[in-house]
């Protein structure tokens, strides 16, 4: 309220505190164990909401997980939220990337730590637009190519802007960034890692000769060949690739197959089976060999169980464009046993 509304206001009754007061704040007020008792049949949404409206309020939630049937020792406590804080970052731009190493000794209960880390999340989705899926979608493809058609591909994009540059009426104003571009691009046509690095390659080849044609006031007619050069990357990041991999609330498990069992009973005696229901509940892989669930439905259970003969059957080149596993974007992945991924083959196809 500014001060002239509240000289204006100087004889108006005096609002109750209560009216301006957030209602976060108003539980705040309760009696310990009242909020206590409120807040511990929350679900897993209501919780993350709340938690997420104060830091008192955080602070109350952090130690809760709905639909677990025990009480975490303190060092599972300390390793749930350090979980969810690694989950939390912003990623490789913030200079860490999301996600960890949970390293506890053996017999220390990481398996019920993880699976209160899917209890706190349940219910939540992963979060993508459409642009960032498509984006991640093209990088898989990008991966799943040999070197010599990642080059066909550079070069496919390098051919189709000298074309459409070369034809237009003023072709003499493109002949510069066409040649730049080129000397930027074709030589190391088979060095880029990822799609990306190409794409900014190419942009900053066309930039710089932008920006000396505007310096010397021969820049007419150069935003066109910015206008091809980005409807060709489109058409190239289009190209065969399948549809974006459908957002999930799911969180994917993968274990050696003999610890498959260890899961289901970890889950059996620790969690609530509601708990996990309500959010989509529970699909184990529990065939190596039979068909996968389409993606649609992988996404919408809270939690899958495969394994890691699986995977390494399912991430081969040829066939991860196919792959259910891979046409998911999962809200989060675990690997148990992860000093297996010292196979190269395996870690290969789990990063990738």
């Amino acid at each position: 309220m500014t001060s002239q509304r509240m000289g204006e206001a100087e004889h108006d009754a005096a609002p109750s505190e209560d009216a301006e007061t957030p209602a976060h704040c108003l539980m705040l007020r309760l009696p310990p164990d009242l909020l206590r008792a409120t807040v511990e049949v929350l679900n897993a949404r209501d919780l993350h909401a709340m938690g997420a409206a104060c830091r008192q309020l955080a602070s109350v939630t952090a130690p809760l997980v709905p639909g677990l049937r025990l009480r975490l020792y303190e060092h599972q406590q300390r390793s749930l939220q350090w979980m969810r804080r690694c989950e939390q970052r912003a990623g490789l731009a913030g200079g860490l990337p999301r996600g960890g190493i949970l390293a506890d000794e053996p017999g220390l209960g990481k398996t019920v730590t993880v699976l209160a880390t899917v209890l706190k999340t349940a219910g939540l989705q992963s979060g993508a637009g459409a642009e960032e899926a498509a984006s991640a979608v093209a990088e898989v493809s990008w991966l799943a190519l040999d070197p010599y058609y990642q080059a066909q591909t550079v070069m496919a994009v390098l051919k189709a802007v000298r074309g459409r540059a070369m034809a237009e009426a003023h072709s003499e104003l493109y002949r510069p960034s066409v040649d730049t571009l080129y000397a930027a691009c074709a030589p190391g046509a088979r060095r880029y890692a990822t799609l990306a690095a190409f794409e900014d390659d190419a942009r900053r080849a066309v930039r710089a000769v932008r920006n000396g044609a505007a310096h010397e006031g021969t820049s007419a007619g150069l935003p066109f060949m910015t206008q091809i050069l980005e409807e060709e990357l489109a058409r190239a990041r289009r190209g065969n690739a399948p549809p974006p991999p459908c957002a999930a609330r799911a969180t994917l498990v993968v274990v050696p197959r003999p610890l498959l069992a260890h899961w289901e009973a970890q889950l059996e005696a620790h969690v609530e089976a509601a708990a996990l229901a309500a959010a989509g509940g529970v699909w184990v892989d529990r065939s190596s060999t039979a068909p996968l669930p389409p993606p649609q439905a992988l996404a919408r259970y809270a939690l899958v169980l495969t394994t890691s003969e699986r995977l390494s059957r399912e991430g081969g080149r040829h066939k991860a464009a196919s792959s259910a596993l891979r046409s998911v974007r999962w809200l989060r992945l675990v690997v148990d046993e992860g000093h297996v991924l010292g196979n190269a083959g395996l870690s290969h196809k789990v990063c990738r």
